[in-house]
């Protein structure tokens, strides 16, 4: 099994706190000092957007150009979100602002040139609504 990357949230310190989760004989091993009990945990996706940036879990995204059957008039706003029943990641766009009736895949729908990072849900906690739309 490859290593997961993870970062942790510390709202005390309002930082991140980055690091590895590999599996060994003996179980998981996480490779930092660090308490993944006291903080958020979001997981990195294995996407990286335009300014080579790792998208994790949480990250709220800018769509600024998609291909195929996902085009937009504008520029959509989304919260990168793991869905457990199809165990995929995937971009809750607000329904608000857009007239989406699906949520998009982040992978097959979106290209690396077409996201970027705004920021994450931990330090703009207004986009959690988003979440549970």
């Amino acid at each position: 099994m490859l290593p997961q990357y993870f970062r942790s949230w510390d709202k005390e310190n309002k930082k991140f706190y980055y690091y590895y989760l590999s599996e060994t004989d003996c179980g998981y091993l996480i490779k930092e000092e660090i308490s993944v009990d006291k903080f958020p945990t979001d997981q990195f996706t294995g996407v990286y957007d335009k300014n080579n940036n790792k998208i994790f879990n949480n990250d709220i995204i800018k769509i600024n150009n998609i291909k195929g059957s996902c085009e937009f008039n504008s520029n959509p706003i989304g919260i990168v979100t793991w869905d457990d029943l199809d165990t995929r990641f995937y971009i809750k766009i607000d329904p608000e602002e857009h007239n989406i009736e699906k949520d998009l895949r982040l992978k097959p729908c979106v290209n690396k040139k077409s996201i970027e990072i705004i920021s994450n849900i931990h330090e703009e906690p207004k986009y959690l609504r988003l979440i549970n739309v």
